[in-house]
């Protein structure tokens, strides 16, 4: 018989109406997972335990005394987690930085608030890299996150340690963030499933660092799950105006009844940029050999215009509103980028490496203005491309990164441009559901994504369940005991002398 916190939103749902379990139960069950495995990942950074189980307490109390379950908010008793940059009223809202060690939200984001109203209960808030700009989950107040697959490799970012603590079975379902992959690439290397919405059908208000522009709509917020099916539960409780973000604009989800014979499949496994290892190849092939095998026509076809997608999705974040990474850095402060490589140095710098590396490339880019400009146009051309091939019932099935979760450190670094996979679709607004396809023959999680034309989510989110079920979709970690702990020092080292070395483990 499955542990509790071996279930999925849906079912624990399922089984709380029929009162086959009490909430008490369930949110212990997944407390005292977190508790066995946040030691060796260090995904939860911030807990709310107390509150949980009290929160809990009542929702037995309503379950216990209605006469028609109906009536109840969905998901009354099932627990959930959120990525920290997500502000939660009472809890830390720092987005990985030094500087913010000390803000402590005071309402709720409008996402966390949709998930308590259909009755999820928070457990705690999770890890993200510093500032939310890279796609490796560390920083100076909260350390390090581990893949739980393999401790020494990345679970992805900025959404680290959502993906993480979900794929370890601490928490059924979760909140994300997306601007480059955020979502996507943690889902891929933890291996669960995610979801990048449309752009403008979730509101972003209350998290931080908040988006002003065109950027607004592509950088997007989404849930994160082992299954497909607890995707499509769960985003239609949080997509809809909430009359602060006026980006979002756009129309309800739609459920269509799909079926295979009619879906249209274009696949392509290398973009051109980073050639994609043999398991991501095969990953694609089994895909989409699998929806062949449904009905679904199926052929190669590769966007000409993706080979260009780093400088599109550059090009997308330096000239479409703000705010710039030196601005999210800085906080409303001054960053003083040779001052902090200098202490960086000497590995006494409030910033990450690759923080600071980007804050540097992206001052260097600002002069060439006009070539920005010009590659926005070439955008545009790409996004009318894909949706004119895709029309209403096509999607394309592609990689997320080139590679399974590569290492901590210098591995990461090299192969960063791995994230135009995913990257791309942010500035097309083009919904995308990552999904895992198994496990390579070492034991990391490979998977694929399925992107539609803008606002064409049920349409991924079906096919995705479609590839989740003939390949099996989630498999479990086979975490081992938790390590001793040991008490983390002050400042995780982040020198250059210490960027490969192994991260420290310590209890949250």
């Amino acid at each position: 018989m499955k542990a509790l916190y071996e279930r999925g939103a849906v079912e624990l749902a399922s089984m709380l109406r029929r009162r086959e379990v009490s909430a008490v139960e369930v949110v212990d069950a997944h407390i005292a997972r977190i508790e066995a495995v946040n030691g060796a990942i260090r995904a939860v950074v911030r807990t709310c335990f107390e509150r949980a189980r009290q929160e809990a307490a009542e929702a037995d109390e309503r379950l216990s005394t209605t006469t028609n379950v109906a009536e109840l908010p969905p998901f009354l008793g099932v627990p959930f987690t959120s990525k920290e940059h997500f502000a939660v009223e009472g809890l830390p809202n720092t987005g990985g930085l030094v500087s913010r060690r000390n803000k402590v939200a005071t309402a709720d984001a409008t996402i966390v608030e949709r998930m308590r109203r259909a009755g999820f209960i928070l457990l705690g808030t999770t890890n993200v890299p510093e500032g939310l700009v890279w796609y490796e989950t560390y920083n100076h107040l909260y350390g390090r996150t581990n893949n739980p697959f393999a401790l020494d490799r990345i679970p992805g970012g900025s959404s680290g340690g959502e993906a993480a603590i979900i794929a370890a079975q601490g928490s059924p379902i979760g909140l994300g963030g997306d601007m480059g992959g955020s979502i996507r690439l943690p889902a891929f290397f933890c291996g669960i499933a995610g979801h990048k919405p449309s752009g403008g059908r979730l509101p972003e208000t209350g998290a931080w660092p908040g988006a002003r522009g065109k950027i607004a709509r592509y950088k997007v917020v989404g849930p994160m799950a082992r299954t497909i099916a607890d995707l499509r539960a769960v985003l239609p409780i949080l997509e809809g105006p909430d009359g602060h973000d006026l980006s979002v604009d756009a129309p309800p989800l739609e459920e269509r009844p799909f079926e295979p014979k009619n879906v249209r499949v274009y696949y392509f496994d290398d973009n051109d940029i980073m050639s994609p290892s043999d398991d991501v190849r095969d990953a694609v092939a089994r895909s989409a050999r699998a929806l062949a095998a449904l009905g679904c026509k199926v052929e190669p076809w590769r966007p000409p215009s993706i080979k260009r997608s780093v400088e599109m999705w550059f090009s997308a974040m330096s000239t479409s509103g703000g705010p710039t990474f030196r601005e999210v850095i800085a906080d409303g402060g001054e960053l003083e980028l040779a001052k902090q490589w200098r202490r960086f140095t000497r590995g006494s710098s409030d910033h990450i490496f690759p923080v600071l590396g980007l804050a540097t490339l992206e001052g260097a880019i600002k002069p060439f203005a006009r070539a920005r400009q010009n590659i926005a146009g070439l955008r545009e051309v790409l996004q009318r491309e894909i949706e004119e091939k895709l029309g209403d019932d096509g999607v394309l099935l592609f990689p997320v990164f080139h590679r399974p979760a590569p290492k901590h450190g210098w591995d990461a670094v090299r192969h960063f441009l791995g994230f135009s996979y995913s990257g791309v679709l942010n500035p097309l607004e083009m919904p995308s559901t990552a999904v895992p396809t198994g496990l390579t023959p070492s034991g990391l999680p490979v998977g694929v994504q399925v992107a539609a034309r803008r606002n064409g989510d049920d349409l991924t989110l079906c096919v995705a369940s479609w590839i989740e079920r003939e390949l099996g979709g989630y498999r479990a970690p086979a975490l081992g005991p938790t390590p001793k702990r040991r008490q983390a020092p002050a400042r995780p080292d982040h020198s250059l002398s210490a960027l490969t070395s192994s991260p420290t483990i310590s209890s949250t």
